[in-house]
C-alpha cells in the first residue's frame, strides 16, 4: 500500500512538473486577430495574436488589469482581460506601450476579448512615453466626437473634483479639468481611484487621461478609461 501511495504521489509530481515547465517558445504559429475572425461565431474559443497600442489601461481592487489595445494599421480595438491567476508579469502594461498578446477570443456583454493564455504571452515591445506630441488637446478631442474608442488627451490639470453617488450606490469622481484650449467635464468611475489620486489632483499635478467623448445634459462629457499623472 505504501508502495502505490508513493508512486501515486510520484505521478502527480511528474504531471505539475510537466505542466508548470510548459513554455510557449513560438508564438508564430497563433493567426493574427482579424475583424473578419471577431465578427466569426466559430471563431469564438480560438487562438490568435494581436499587436497594438495600449489606449486604455487600469487595475481593479481585486488585481484585474482591464487593457483595451488598439491596432491602428488594422484598424482594430479589442479589450484585454489580465486576471490575477495568470501569475507575475515580466512587465506591466501602460499607457501608450506597444504590445503583443496570445490569447483566447472571446466576448463579454456583447464586447469582443482577447484572453491571454498565460503571462509569459503578454509582451511590452516597447514603453510608450506619453507626452504633448502623442496626444489630443481638449478642444480637439471634443471635436472628434468619438464615443467609442478612447482618446489619450492631455496634459490636463484639474479645476475641482467631486464625489458623487450613483443609484446603484457606487462612489465615483467627478472632476472638471482644464488645458490650455477648453475646460470639461469628465467622470472616473468608483473602483478607479483613491484619496491619493485626489490629493495629486487638488496640488494641481498634470495628468493624461484616455478617455471617451460624449455629452450629458448637452454639455461635452468625459468618460475616463484610465488617468497617468505626467512624470516630467
Amino acid at each position: 500500500m505504501k508502495k502505490l501511495h508513493a508512486l501515486a504521489l510520484a505521478a502527480i509530481f511528474t504531471l505539475f512538473a510537466i505542466n508548470h515547465s510548459y513554455s510557449y517558445d513560438d508564438t508564430s504559429e497563433y493567426p493574427a486577430l482579424t475583424s473578419a475572425a471577431m465578427a466569426d461565431p466559430v471563431s469564438q474559443g480560438m487562438t490568435f495574436s494581436f499587436s497594438g497600442t495600449v489606449i486604455s489601461a487600469r487595475t481593479t481592487k481585486q488585481g484585474l488589469i482591464l487593457l483595451k489595445v488598439q491596432n491602428r494599421s488594422a484598424n482594430l480595438v479589442i479589450d484585454v482581460p489580465i486576471f490575477p491567476s495568470l501569475g507575475q508579469l515580466k512587465e506591466k502594461p501602460g499607457l501608450n506601450d506597444e504590445v503583443s498578446i496570445v490569447g483566447n477570443l472571446g466576448q463579454y456583454k456583447g464586447t469582443p476579448q482577447l484572453q491571454p493564455l498565460a503571462a509569459e504571452l503578454i509582451t511590452v515591445v516597447s514603453q510608450g512615453s506619453i507626452s504633448s506630441g502623442a496626444s489630443h488637446n481638449l478642444r480637439d478631442a471634443i471635436a472628434s466626437g468619438n464615443k467609442d474608442i478612447p482618446l489619450l488627451i492631455g496634459p490636463l490639470t484639474a479645476v475641482s473634483n467631486k464625489t458623487f453617488t450613483s443609484k446603484a450606490g457606487k462612489t465615483h469622481l467627478r472632476i472638471v479639468v482644464r488645458d490650455q484650449t477648453a475646460v470639461a467635464n469628465a467622470v472616473l468611475w468608483g473602483g478607479s481611484w483613491d484619496d491619493n489620486l485626489r490629493q495629486r489632483l487638488n496640488g494641481g499635478a498634470s495628468f493624461y487621461i484616455s478617455a471617451k467623448v460624449g455629452s450629458f445634459q448637452n454639455q461635452p462629457s468625459l468618460t475616463i478609461e484610465s488617468l497617468v499623472f505626467d512624470q516630467q
